[in-house]
């Protein structure tokens, strides 16, 4: 892109950017398209000056200004409002909003100011984030139906443009917005964006028959399903370790890990080692084995890719995008409905000699980042917001009139 040429300005409205890491996936996945389309976009992000779940600002960064952080320009306030969201968007003139969340505070704040007319009349995209998944949609279901009905009525979702990360997504998307009229041509794929540029890793670490070790690194929440791994380590022989990694956002669930960790037979020994920065993630895995995530969902699974890239296979739910990891070599990905299953493929795992640990690492590291240093997602990304910037200016009564990304 010519230098002298603006780059189209993208206002993206976030509930928690860097230099914050607690909510996981969502921070990943917008510093990453960041830095990916910075030749293409000029980013203006507005963020919360605290990390998720906590009350302390940052103190690397100025409140109730603009930041320079990477390639992006951010202003952290310490909390949401419209005046203020008008004000942001008055002063950065956007030639779109992108908001991340379906549910989240940030994303309703921005509609809202929409509905009432407080912002200027340029496209919007919104990503789900998972949010409209069936695992999601479970936990709390009543709030959040009651939340659909009367956003429905409101009409804050019209005219909106979607952002999907993978094909199985926009089903799950479709499944719940045809209520609000959403057309499938409504809904963009674009698979979330790695790193660009995978560091060289450490060698792998030696696998003896009879030893394994595990890791899980995620939010400890529900949707994550850290029970059902602990329940699966127990019936386990040989030598087993788990370190768990990420911050607790459910203590009444954690309670109960606690529980059954205490219970664990003597064969099995966790350690709980926190919250992890991102730039740590990939040498975490390295260190381990086998990464594990029976997850309930997952719009995208940042995790799984970094585990993968980093030689460390994956053994997940068959509730994400990831699939056919076996034949791939890359791992397995198990219906949660077949405990059994588990037991068998993690038994396995402890049994495998060095020679096939190092040949499926070696595979799953190839995958992983062919993944993170994909050019292929990189132009669906780029296609996905210049088709919605050149589109029609939608009106909230309606969807775009052209130029929707299929």
């Amino acid at each position: 892109m010519c230098s002298s040429v603006p780059k189209p300005k993208i206002l993206v409205l976030l509930g928690c950017y860097l230099p914050g890491f607690r909510s996981g996936g969502p921070v990943r996945t917008i510093s990453c398209m960041v830095e990916a389309l910075a030749p293409y976009f000029d980013f203006r992000i507005v963020t919360l000056n605290h990390d998720s779940g906590s009350k302390e600002k940052y103190d690397s960064v100025r409140t109730n200004s603009w930041n320079e952080l990477g390639s992006a320009s951010v202003y952290y306030t310490p909390g949401w409002s419209l005046s203020q969201i008008r004000r942001l968007a008055k002063e950065v003139e956007p030639d779109l909003i992108y908001l991340n969340g379906f549910f989240a505070t940030s994303s309703i704040h921005g509609l809202l100011a929409r509905k009432l007319g407080m912002l200027p009349r340029v496209p919007f995209v919104l990503a789900t984030r998972g949010d409209l998944a069936g695992g999601a949609l479970g936990l709390k279901t009543p709030k959040k139906r009651a939340f659909m009905f009367m956003a429905r009525a409101f009409g804050i979702y019209n005219g909106l443009q979607w952002h999907a990360s993978s094909d199985r997504e926009k089903a799950e998307m479709l499944a719940q917005l045809r209520a609000f009229n959403v057309k499938s041509g409504e809904i963009a794929i674009a698979s979330d964006l790695g790193l660009g540029s995978v560091p060289a890793l450490a060698t792998r670490p030696e696998k003896r028959p009879g030893v394994a070790r595990f890791v899980t690194l995620s939010r400890i929440t529900k949707m994550k399903n850290l029970p059902f791994t602990l329940d699966r380590l127990a019936e386990l022989q040989g030598e087993v370790t788990l370190d768990i990694f990420g911050p607790v956002e459910d203590q009444e669930l954690w309670s109960e890990c606690e529980g059954k960790i205490a219970t664990l037979p003597a064969n099995v020994s966790v350690k709980y080692m926190g919250a992890v920065e991102p730039g740590r993630v990939l040498s975490e895995m390295t260190q381990r084995h086998f990464f594990i995530l029976p997850t309930l969902g997952e719009n995208y699974g940042h995790v799984v890719v970094e585990a993968a890239a980093s030689g460390c296979p994956v053994v997940i739910s068959d509730r994400t995008q990831w699939s056919d990891l076996r034949r791939k070599k890359v791992g397995w990905d198990i219906p949660l409905e077949d405990p059994a299953a588990w037991r068998s493929v993690l038994q396995s795992c402890i049994d495998m000699n060095d020679e096939q640990y190092q040949e499926m690492a070696e595979s799953a590291s190839k995958f992983g980042r062919s993944i993170m240093e994909s050019q292929e997602n990189l132009e669906a990304n780029v296609d996905l917001f210049r088709r919605a910037i050149d589109a029609d200016t939608p009106s909230i009564t309606g969807a775009f009139s052209k130029g929707a990304v299929r």
